[in-house]
């Protein structure tokens, strides 16, 4: 199972996952495991270059309760630039301009137009774009459980966006940290420092109730 989701189930006992999001599917391997780790739970995945989209649906034609979209997601409606690379992975937004232009909506504008009105799970994998996909939920946050974000842990780390600035976004909207998950050491300088980490943040709502109950 993949390691939030256990360790979500085991401190919070019950938690019944319904609705994710998986910003950044890349190939959709991640997707596919989401599907088979969460047998009640829809998923909603987004990948915005032409060529990974494609295969992130082929990894996951079977998934009868995955949808998969070719969009960028951010803070707002239009359109954006993505550096593409020969691996994908380590595709992003490129805010200088060039490289192939995709569509790119935000999560409060899917989420009305899917009529959906909470978010069990928010994962952003979109290398260092992470906080614009987040300044595009700032309606749908208010009624999401979990938020998953790739950040830098260190000021050496420029390629993705910094703990500090996440983190205070997501205070107001009542989130705290629950975990850190894939924490990599600084590759570039060889240095015994951490370079980066997702972290998984925890909504109030949660947290809160768990306080009640006791």
């Amino acid at each position: 199972m993949y390691e939030p989701f256990a360790k979500i189930l085991k401190h919070v006992p019950g938690y019944k996952f319904e609705m994710v999001f998986d910003v950044g599917a890349n190939v959709g391997s991640l997707t596919k495991q989401f599907y088979e780790d969460l047998p009640l739970a829809k998923i909603l995945a987004f990948e915005p270059v032409l060529s990974t989209f494609d295969a992130a649906c082929a990894q996951t034609v079977d998934c009868d309760r995955v949808t998969v979209l070719n969009l960028a997601l951010g803070s707002s409606e239009g359109t954006t630039h993505m550096r593409v690379g020969d691996n994908s992975e380590m595709n992003r937004v490129d805010r200088r301009g060039g490289g192939q232009i995709v569509r790119m909506s935000t999560i409060d504008h899917i989420c009305s137009g899917y009529e959906i009105t909470r978010i069990s799970y928010l994962k952003i994998d979109t290398e260092g774009h992470d906080l614009e996909v987040l300044k595009g939920a700032a309606h749908m946050l208010r009624n999401t459980d979990f938020v998953e974000c790739e950040v830098s842990l260190n000021s050496y780390n420029k390629y993705h966006v910094s703990y500090d600035e996440v983190n205070e976004f997501l205070e107001p909207f009542g989130f705290g940290v629950f975990h850190l998950f894939e924490q990599t050491m600084e590759w570039i300088a060889r240095a015994p420092i951490l370079r980066r980490a997702n972290i998984v943040f925890v909504s109030s709502r949660i947290y809160g109730n768990l306080a009640d109950a006791r």
